[in-house]
């Protein structure tokens, strides 16, 4: 929120410009020579401004979404670290004080996300989100663990180790049946472990989306008969927000509602 209010004052400030310039010419030629305004920005100053505010500005965006209440779970952390990375590569042209401010942006959210979450399940919550499941968030060469350690994940879920079989269900038996073991239905033993395989790599093969809008949930619902256990491991995952930041808020409206001056 820091980074946003920065953001906003310059935005603010470069708006004014003109109009401060006018000012500062009319107010600094009615002053005694004691009381001289400082020198205005400089057209290099004004640059740098601008140049920071442009950075500043790409930060805001990724804190509004991870803030967000609109499908803001702890898939959106590593594709929007990827994104601001895109965005805030340092350039030849930036000045030394632009590219200290961006790298320093980029590595205190690589420190954050390091330091206060499960960078196991950002991953995995990344693979089952239809938006990112391309996972160009991931480097290559750790995307087959992703998938290894959802499937560990998914048969958790189920109570199964990875080596567990489970019975299938049987129709219960009406009181005039036989009880005759001949019969009784066969037992048919499914195991999860090669289910979960079966489904993970057919979501692996599954089409993303590429609306950043679309909300990950719903989709799942209507997945949610091709991919039983993908499916509940998911609804896990997505439903951890990214952040505490609409909690907080909320606590905030209702201390404007709940507070000593409201009539009872």
């Amino acid at each position: 929120s820091r980074w946003n209010s920065t953001a906003e004052m310059l935005k603010l400030l470069i708006k004014a410009k003109d109009e401060l310039a006018k000012f500062w010419e009319t107010e600094d030629a009615i002053r005694p020579p004691s009381k001289k305004l400082p020198a205005m920005f400089s057209p290099q100053e004004w640059k740098l401004l601008k140049d920071v505010h442009a950075v500043l500005d790409e930060l805001v965006y990724i804190t509004n979404l991870l803030g967000g209440e609109k499908y803001a779970t702890i898939s959106v952390v590593l594709p929007s670290l990827l994104k601001l990375k895109a965005k805030l590569a340092v350039s030849d042209f930036d000045s030394t004080i632009v590219s200290t401010l961006k790298s320093t942006i980029i590595s205190e959210y690589e420190r954050r996300i390091n330091a206060n979450m499960d960078l196991k399940k950002l991953r995995m919550a990344t693979a089952v989100d239809i938006r990112f499941k391309n996972l160009k968030a991931i480097d290559k060469l750790e995307r087959d663990q992703v998938y290894i350690d959802l499937r560990e994940f998914a048969l958790a879920l189920l109570g199964q180790s990875n080596t567990s079989a489970v019975r299938a269900p049987q129709a219960r038996k009406r009181p005039e049946e036989s009880d005759d073991e001949s019969d009784a239905p066969s037992v048919d033993y499914v195991s999860e472990s090669a289910r979960i395989n079966a489904e993970i790599e057919a979501w692996r093969n599954q089409i993303g989306q590429a609306d950043d809008s679309a909300d990950p949930l719903a989709t799942w619902r209507t997945l949610k008969a091709t991919y039983p256990i993908l499916a509940a491991a998911a609804k896990v995952l997505l439903a951890i927000p990214a952040s505490s930041v609409p909690c907080e808020r909320l606590f905030s409206h209702a201390g404007f509602v709940v507070n000593r001056w409201r009539s009872r």
